[in-house]
């Protein structure tokens, strides 16, 4: 085996020395090394699709020069993957046009890179590497061989025009450029595998890469029920710790034992001296809020654990959306897994939690105080309407009640 192998490293913070020591120390020698060092462009407002849309153009220039040379495979690294000794060997022994090593996904927890569709629009992500050679639908494109063919053939975009529900983290993910690129690769007529001797290390961003893209988020929750619906809700946020946010909860309740639980829970924390409306309670945690986006909710929630703060923001920025309902409860049209407008008055929403900006709210006044049980929510929408603000909902309802949001009424 005496293959010419380019290997090609993108960086755009030029941090590439573990990944280069790691090529460096590669038992197989025939290869040669196109470092890709390029300061990402402003492309698009949103940080997570402008970077999608970086490695996408990246990747692209990278194949126009790395297909001049002589190579007959080309592998692709990213900067901060650190590879095992054998990598180019043992990938390479297996003469596929497509084939990966397994790494974990960076921000996640639990989650290899490697992944199946197992319904029409719901992805299986794996747990953990597995043995042997095994075909996939997806495969990551920071450890990949490729074949000269297929190197040629390979199309590189960045994919944010698509969401899946994944079935491992229970949520609902952006496919990114990685699973473009698995689609491309199929419709073309290849396979992809995923080698298991080949496991690599993917290196940890540091918390304040995620708070420097990722906005702070409030969350304020009114809190009504009894202990035990409040520990579920607040350990779930608190369980989503990769990225930033605020909790303001509002304590709405006459339980002593709920009252000091939830002192301990947060600074900022708000008792009335009886019972007041949601409309009342959601003004008060806005007033208290610091950041723009706004989550309101109840304390009948289990949340998700898996980028539930960033796929929201990701949602409503991308469709310039002032505020977002997770559900309409209404099931006069069809679902398909994508968030739709809400042109219609019939079509609102008549529950909580709601994703918003604070500005939005604060042109409107705010929500209505006056509704003592049923209608702040409506009322805050059609207010909204009428001056031309867009509202976005989750349609799918089963996939949605079910397993995004758990329901502990």
């Amino acid at each position: 085996m005496n293959e010419k192998v380019l290997v090609i490293v993108i960086s755009k913070d030029f941090e590439f020395m573990p990944c280069m020591e790691s090529i460096n120390n590669q038992v197989y020698s025939n290869y040669k090394v196109l470092l890709h060092t390029k300061k990402p462009e402003e492309i698009h407002f949103h940080p997570q699709i402008n970077r999608s849309k970086n490695i996408a153009l990246n990747r692209t220039e990278c194949q126009k020069i790395a297909l001049a040379s002589d190579a007959d495979y080309f592998f692709l690294v990213d900067s901060d993957i650190i590879l095992p000794p054998d990598a180019i060997l043992n990938l390479l022994s297996n003469e596929k046009d497509m084939v990966a090593g397994w790494y974990k996904i960076r921000d996640q927890i639990d989650r290899w890179v490697a992944a199946k569709w197992v319904d029409n629009n719901i992805l299986h992500q794996y747990d953990s590497p597995k043995e042997g050679l095994i075909e996939v639908d997806v495969a990551g494109l920071g450890c990949l061989m490729l074949s000269r063919k297929a190197f040629k053939d390979a199309v590189f975009r960045d994919g944010w025009d698509r969401v899946c529900f994944n079935d491992l983290v229970q949520d609902f993910v952006f496919l990114g450029e990685s699973a473009d690129f698995s689609n491309c690769a199929f419709e073309k007529g290849y396979k992809m595998y995923m080698d298991g001797r080949v496991i690599c290390n993917h290196q940890e961003r540091p918390k304040e890469i995620y708070e420097e893209i990722m906005p702070k988020t409030s969350i304020c929750a009114i809190i009504n029920g009894n202990i035990q619906t409040s520990k579920e809700l607040i350990n779930s946020i608190k369980l989503n710790n990769k990225f930033p946010y605020e909790l303001i909860l509002i304590d709405n309740t006459s339980d002593k034992e709920v009252s000091e639980y939830l002192k301990k829970e947060t600074q900022k924390y708000l008792k009335f001296e009886s019972k007041v409306s949601l409309g009342k309670a959601w003004n008060n945690a806005i007033e208290m809020a610091e950041n723009e986006y706004l989550f309101l909710c109840e304390d009948n929630l289990i949340l998700p654990q898996h980028n539930w703060i960033r796929n929201f923001i990701s949602l409503i920025q991308i469709n310039n959306a002032d505020m977002m309902f997770h559900s309409l409860k209404n099931k006069e049209f069809e679902s398909n897994n994508i968030p739709r407008k809400i042109l219609k008055y019939k079509d609102l929403c008549h529950a909580s939690p709601i994703f918003t900006k604070k500005s939005i709210l604060e042109k409107v006044n705010k929500f209505d105080e006056d509704y003592s049980s049923d209608g702040e929510i409506e009322d805050i929408q059609i207010r909204l309407l009428k001056n031309d603000h867009n509202i976005l909902s989750l349609d799918n309802l089963t996939i949605i009640d079910e397993r995004l949001f758990q329901n502990t009424v």
